[in-house]
């Protein structure tokens, strides 16, 4: 299980679903959520979260990247981290 903690800032002018940023993927596959400690929160128009918490399950111990993206944003902006868990 890999545990991601993070924080959000919400800078649209509607209230936002925090806890579907996040996928992991690892050797190229997505890995499935782990449903522990997971953070499904809503936060208003500039406001902010901190510590809230993804949890994965991993399968694999090379090429971790976690794939941001902002909740139900269809315009495909996404972000790629490459994570060193060595």
């Amino acid at each position: 299980m890999l545990k991601v903690t993070y924080d959000v800032k919400n800078i649209s002018e509607k209230d936002y679903l925090v806890g579907q940023e996040l996928a992991l993927y690892v050797n190229g596959k997505k890995m499935s959520s782990y449903p522990i400690e997971s953070t499904i929160e809503t936060i208003s128009a500039n406001r902010s979260i901190e510590n809230a918490v993804a949890a994965f399950g991993v399968n694999g111990d090379k090429d971790f990247e976690l794939e941001v993206a902002p909740s139900f944003d269809i315009s495909g902006k996404k972000e790629i981290v490459k994570l060193d868990l060595n």
